[in-house]
């Protein structure tokens, strides 16, 4: 029977370095999740509703569980790789190291806790890409069936392991490889057919709502996204698949970096998708706005489901034009002079009395308005 410590990469090595891919992983994952969780955010402002949905949840249950992975797998590490305070402790050449005694040790509590986090963290993404297969599908029961089936199979075969890391005192490569084998082949399966049935609807959307073959559109963009994210998780799952089957110790590395990955291309979905579908929806607005026809007095069209800018104040009472009244003085016609309403200070200086009024003078003013006052 195989064994991890006859196999290459050392064993102990193995670990290290899945746990330091493990925190740079991580390092991705916590960016890209406090985005995910602005992005949400902003969204349930814009529509109005609640922040509490099955995203929202899934989310911080990922996050939960990754980074519960994460300590798990650096509490191990420094139980195997910092000695115990024993001076009678030596390693001689040749010798089992104590990292690698302890990582053999599979119902060690740490290994234990490592593989359930592991299972939960699958089963919550898997469960979830199922969620969104069902929405794509206009929420088409009979197309779920085969996937929960998968996903009912994956929380056996992940549950049996995690019992056999407990009770078994073999190594992985033993009783508990089929079982192993199962999960990742399942979890794979279920991927492939969720993925590619998503991937499909969204094709055929496109198709359809397609108006210009050269114009890009909102929902390839969508489409890339999906299909590189399901390349990424299996790329690592056919990988640790591969490792599984001929007995490395990489299998370590690919298992500790496949964790943050799935919260990686959970967020990544959200986060791309919502950006994505922002730019469109400015750039759709700006071409609404721009190519608006123009109503009557300059002023655009409104368009439906936009507001139109609120009409100028009305102007209170007609608009009145007073036109003074001018008498030529008869000596004198070419010179036109207005006729005082008041006596000028010489003439009252003088004690000259003012010329008597026109009777013309003591008509009402008539006021203007519309195209009289022009």
């Amino acid at each position: 029977m195989p064994s991890p410590l006859t196999n290459k990469p050392p064993l102990d090595v193995a670990h290290l370095a899945g746990l330091i891919l493990e925190c740079l992983f991580n390092g991705v994952f916590w960016v890209l999740f406090i985005r995910c969780n602005e992005v949400l955010w902003r969204r349930s402002k814009a529509r109005d509703e609640t922040l509490f949905k099955p995203i929202f949840i899934v989310a911080w249950i990922l996050f939960g569980t990754i980074t519960a992975h994460l300590i798990i797998d650096i509490y191990a590490s420094f139980k195997a790789f910092i000695l115990p305070q024993d001076e009678t402790t030596t390693i001689e050449a040749g010798q089992i190291n104590p990292a690698q005694l302890f990582y053999m040790s599979l119902d060690h509590p740490s290994s234990v806790a490592y593989s359930a986090l592991y299972v939960t963290t699958t089963l919550i993404a898997d469960g979830f890409l199922i969620y969104r297969l069902y929405i794509v599908w206009s929420y088409n029961r009979p197309i779920t069936i085969l996937p929960i089936l998968l996903w009912i199979s994956l929380f056996i075969t992940g549950t049996v392991t995690t019992w056999l890391f407990q009770n078994s005192r073999q190594t992985i490569f033993g009783v508990s490889r089929r079982w192993i084998l199962a999960c990742f082949s399942i979890t794979f399966l279920c991927n492939f057919y969720c993925t590619t049935l998503i991937a499909f609807r969204v094709a055929m959307s496109q198709r359809n709502l397609r108006v210009m073959d050269t114009a890009p559109s909102g929902l390839s963009r969508i489409l890339e996204i999906l299909i590189q994210s399901a390349a990424l998780y299996g790329v690592l799952v056919i990988l640790s698949l591969a490792f599984m089957i001929i007995s490395s110790n990489v299998v370590w590395i690919t298992v500790g970096m496949t964790n943050p990955v799935i919260g990686v291309i959970f967020c990544m979905i959200v986060t791309r998708t919502h950006s994505h579908l922002a730019q469109q929806a400015v750039t759709a607005s700006y071409v609404r706005q721009t190519s608006a026809p123009m109503g009557s007095g300059g002023q655009v069209a409104t368009v439906k489901g936009q507001s139109s800018p609120p009409p100028p104040p009305p102007v209170a009472g007609p608009i009145v034009t007073i036109v003074m009244k001018k008498r030529i003085h008869e000596d004198h016609p070419s010179t036109p002079t207005p006729i005082p309403l008041m006596p000028t200070s010489d003439a009252r200086d003088s004690g000259e009395s003012s010329p008597p009024d026109s009777p013309l003078d003591h008509r009402p003013l008539t006021p203007y308005t519309g195209a009289e006052a022009v």
